[in-house]
């Protein structure tokens, strides 16, 4: 989750995955930016990122859909091992390097919702 956004001379970026989108494409990032741009953001789950949330009491930070989070994290495992397998190594992933993972006030949340 180190990943901050980038000035630039010409415009702002945010690296995921060696991939650069200008801010300007995404609507949620460039929202971010405004609003709250020491976000912590995901490496790599940028099609999972939903905007953000308030919090009483504390500052807003980013919110994701774990499902989604899930989903890309499974991508990560061997395409030879089961669904279930892939599943059950993408959940133990998230569970210790992602939501074990607090990095302070702005760590990021995941919205967790029934599977449509």
């Amino acid at each position: 989750m180190d990943f901050k956004f980038d000035d630039s001379p010409e415009t702002k970026t945010v690296k995921s995955n060696g991939h650069k989108p200008t801010i300007r494409e995404n609507p949620v990032f460039q929202l971010l930016e405004e609003v709250i741009p020491e976000a912590l953001l995901l490496d790599g789950h940028d099609n999972a990122l939903l905007g953000y949330v308030e919090r009483f009491g504390k500052g807003p930070i980013a919110c994701y859909d774990y499902n989604k989070v899930i989903k890309n994290l499974m991508e990560m495992f061997d395409e030879g091992e089961s669904e279930q397998e892939r599943h059950e190594a993408a959940l133990e992933w998230y569970s210790f390097n992602i939501i074990g993972a607090w990095v302070g006030e702005n760590t990021p949340c995941f919205l967790i919702q029934p599977e449509k």
